[in-house]
């Protein structure tokens, strides 16, 4: 889908439910792909040439779908679990970080920090993940502690060693 079809499909999204079914579109073809991909594993083994066949059709259907998200964020906005419901508003932030781009999930952070912070619509566990995912793959490996945390401190933590300002 070309850049100009995904903004005229984006816009056209004039309803709520419409634009529910879409997001929730997304989100079946994300979850798609990775489900192939463990049948491929079992079948035929990591790293065989049918895996790596599935992992470029991974990448490719990420790359599309984080097009159509960013496209969506920039004409609608993050949704909103009472407009759109809770898959719809879980399909972002999940299609943002697997996409794999510490580019792209710096390039929406905001959308992911405001979802959270000021309407309380994504779960603490959507950012906390959002993240972890951010700081593994700007620094290659997981944040670890070495005593309890709340999530707060979690939070700031990991958006101080990220360097990430909101709004």
């Amino acid at each position: 889908m070309a850049n100009n079809t995904i903004e005229e499909a984006v816009k056209a999204l004039s309803t709520f439910e419409m634009q529910a079914q879409f997001l929730e579109g997304i989100g079946e073809a994300d979850q798609r792909v990775r489900n192939d991909e463990t049948k491929v594993i079992t079948a035929y083994g990591y790293g065989s040439d049918q895996h790596n066949s599935s992992r470029e059709e991974m990448k490719a259907v990420d790359k599309m779908n984080l097009e159509k998200i960013e496209k969506y964020l920039e004409i609608h906005g993050y949704p909103v679990l009472r407009d759109q419901g809770r898959i719809a508003v879980d399909v972002p932030w999940t299609v943002i970080q697997h996409a794999g781009s510490i580019e792209a999930m710096r390039r929406n952070f905001n959308h992911i920090y405001k979802a959270h912070s000021e309407d309380y619509q994504l779960r603490d566990i959507a950012i906390t993940s959002y993240l972890n995912r951010m700081y593994q793959l700007e620094f290659g490996e997981p944040m670890v502690w070495d005593r309890p945390f709340k999530l707060k401190e979690e939070l700031d933590t990991l958006m101080g060693a990220l360097n990430l300002e909101t709004f």
